[in-house]
C-alpha cells in the first residue's frame, strides 16, 4: 500500500501501489526512484490538494466510476429552495469534478482526466434541463470556474468544457453571469471568442463528449 497524505491537516489515504502506479506517472516515478518516499511508501501531496477531491480519485481508482447525483427538481420546487439559484444545488459537485480533473493532470493520470471530463460533460448535458426539457440553469458556479482556471493553463480542454457550456446554454436560463471580479478575466476572454466564432452556427442541445476526450 502507498500512504498518501493530503491537505494541511494531513488526512491519510492508502491505495494499492500496483493500481496507483499503473495509471499515474507521477506516483510511478516516485516509487521507482531511490528516495525516502519510495522506501517509506508515503507521499505527501501539496497542501492545496483537497482531501475531498482525493477521496473522489480514490473511488475512481478502485471502481472505475465517479459517483454523482441528478438535480432534484422536486426539492428545488420547495421552500426555501425555490428562492435560490438552481446552480447552487450543483455547485459542490461541479467544484469536485473540476478539482478531480486538475488532480489527474498534476499526477499525470490521463485516464482519470478523461473520466473527469466525461463526468463533467455528462452532468452539464443532463442536468441543465428539467424533466420537461426546460432549461433550469444548473451550471458550474464561480468557484468551479476559478478552480479550473487557476489549476490549468491556456488552451486546456477543461477550460473549454466550462466555456462551451456557458456559450451554448447559459443565455437560455434564468441566472446571472458571474461578475468580472469574481472569476479570472481569461474566462470572459475565452467566452467572448467562443460566442463570436460560433455565432453563425446552429445552437447545440448537448455538448459533444468526443470533442474533449479524444
Amino acid at each position: 500500500m502507498i500512504r498518501i497524505i493530503v491537505g494541511p491537516e494531513e488526512q491519510r489515504f492508502s491505495i494499492h501501489e500496483a493500481l496507483l502506479t499503473a495509471r499515474s506517472t507521477f506516483f510511478k516515478n516516485i516509487m521507482t526512484r531511490d528516495c525516502v518516499e519510495a522506501e517509506s511508501k508515503t507521499v505527501k501531496l501539496p497542501d492545496e490538494v483537497d482531501p475531498e477531491t482525493f477521496a473522489l480519485y480514490e473511488q475512481l481508482v478502485y471502481t472505475g466510476m465517479i459517483p454523482g447525483k441528478r438535480f432534484d427538481t422536486e426539492m428545488y420546487a420547495e421552500e426555501p429552495a425555490r428562492n435560490r439559484e438552481p446552480h447552487e444545488f450543483c455547485a459542490k459537485e461541479y467544484e469536485n469534478l473540476c478539482g478531480l480533473y486538475i488532480l489527474c493532470e498534476r499526477i499525470e493520470d490521463p485516464e482519470g482526466k478523461t473520466a473527469a471530463l466525461t463526468a463533467l460533460v455528462t452532468k452539464l448535458n443532463d442536468e441543465h434541463v428539467d424533466e420537461n426539457r426546460n432549461r433550469i440553469g444548473c451550471f458550474p458556479g464561480k468557484k468551479a470556474i476559478n478552480i479550473m482556471y487557476e489549476g490549468t493553463t491556456e488552451y486546456n480542454l477543461g477550460r473549454d468544457v466550462l466555456v462551451d457550456a456557458y456559450a451554448e446554454f447559459a443565455k437560455d436560463v434564468p441566472r446571472e453571469m458571474p461578475a468580472a471580479k469574481e472569476v479570472p478575466v481569461e474566462f470572459f476572454r475565452d467566452l467572448a471568442i467562443s460566442m463570436i466564432s460560433d455565432g453563425s452556427q446552429p445552437k447545440l442541445d448537448r455538448l459533444d463528449i468526443g470533442l474533449y476526450t479524444a
